[in-house]
């Protein structure tokens, strides 16, 4: 598979928000059936989860200071995993992989409980 996508989670890290107070950190824990990543910024907004959900729609593109823009880099994940479970700032969702019951399945997210 490909690992183009840690690439870009990288990216997503340096262009996330940080509270002044806070040294950025990014950690990769890997296990035998998933990987899981952290990150410390301020968390998804609402307008983060939207641009998630979205192709071509960033948060990133009028900010000058940021390396992506493009609003693609997260979904680099699905060449990884079928279905990637996010959790921050009080969402919980995942997305899940296209099939005939569900076809925007990489586009709408499914709460997790």
């Amino acid at each position: 598979k490909s690992s183009h996508f840690v690439c870009e989670l990288i990216q997503n890290a340096d262009d996330n928000d940080y509270a002044e107070s806070v040294q950025p950190k990014l950690t990769f824990t890997i296990g035998d059936e998933y990987l899981e990543v952290q990150n410390n910024e301020r968390g998804l907004r609402r307008k983060d989860v939207e641009a998630l959900c979205n192709i071509n729609l960033s948060t990133k593109s009028q900010r000058s200071d940021a390396t992506g823009e493009k609003g693609l880099g997260f979904k680099s994940v699905f060449k990884y995993t079928a279905e990637p479970h996010i959790a921050s700032s009080g969402y919980m969702f995942k997305f899940v992989e296209p099939t005939k019951d569900h076809p925007l399945g990489y586009v709408v997210p499914h709460p997790i409980t």
